[in-house]
Parts: C-alpha cells; sequence; structure tokens
C-alpha cells in the first residue's frame, strides 16, 4: 500500500522564502509579496526604510525608531488628478509627512500605498530626503 507524505499545512499556505540582493520574497499559493528593506545614512543619522509589495499595492515604513505614527493611504481616483488620501491611524499628530508622501507615491506610480513613518524628527529637511530616497528606490529597484 502507498502511503503518501502530507504536505506541512505552512508550507502548504506559504511557499518558500528566498533572499536574493536583500530582497525577501515571500510566495503564497495566491500572490506573492516582496519585502526590500534598506537604510540611509543622513548627517550621520540612520533611517531605516521597509517597502512591502503587495498584490495591487504598497506598504511603505520609514523611521529611525521601532515605533509607527500614523498610517495613510493614497490612491488615483477616476475623479480627480490628485489621488485620494486618508489617514487611516492617527498616532500623535505632529504633520501630514505620511499623507502627503503617500499621495506623492500614489500620483507617480499609479498604484495605492499604505505610508507610516517611526521619525523622531518632524524637520522637513529630514523628511524630503527620506522621501527622496523611498522614491529613488522605487524607479531603480522596485518598479523595474
Amino acid at each position: 500500500m502507498d502511503v503518501q507524505e502530507e504536505e506541512d499545512p505552512v508550507s502548504k499556505l506559504f511557499g518558500s522564502v528566498n533572499v536574493n540582493e536583500g530582497i525577501e520574497i515571500l510566495e503564497t499559493n495566491s500572490s506573492t509579496l516582496k519585502s526590500h528593506q534598506f537604510s540611509e545614512i543622513y548627517l550621520e543619522h540612520p533611517i531605516h526604510f521597509l517597502v512591502l509589495e503587495l498584490k495591487e499595492s504598497f506598504y511603505v515604513w520609514i523611521g529611525d525608531t521601532s515605533l509607527a505614527n500614523n498610517l495613510s493611504l493614497a490612491m488615483k481616483t477616476n475623479y480627480s488628478s490628485e489621488p485620494s488620501t486618508s489617514n487611516i491611524i492617527l498616532g500623535s499628530i505632529k504633520s501630514d509627512f505620511e499623507t502627503q508622501m503617500a499621495q506623492h507615491l500614489a500620483k507617480r506610480f499609479g498604484k495605492p500605498f499604505f505610508v507610516s513613518s517611526g521619525l523622531a524628527t518632524q524637520d522637513p529637511i529630514f523628511q524630503s530626503f527620506a522621501e527622496a530616497r523611498v522614491f529613488r528606490e522605487m524607479k531603480e529597484k522596485i518598479m523595474v
């Protein structure tokens, strides 16, 4: 009598995790989740970035701490040239950095973007540097 080996339920749901050039790829039976992690130094201050490439959208986290303040969503609509935005989770509202960045990314790349940050500073120049770094990563490595 043939006895078939049962597949592990976790492997059945999630295929395998591959690491290639700092990009982790989690393959499921129905879709693929890609995780892009990178860091940058700005005036001797490290900033960490995480971009999750979902099936039809992106999640971006920028931080120098482990906490996320706000979570904003922006997506293009047929009713306006500017992407529609919404704050999903409100932490301490010190600036609208997450909302503006989500809107800029959605407008440039035509996909919905969830953006959250854990930046200790609210310096606009620091935030502009972080946003520019995400745009560069998206253009050079993610949206190719």
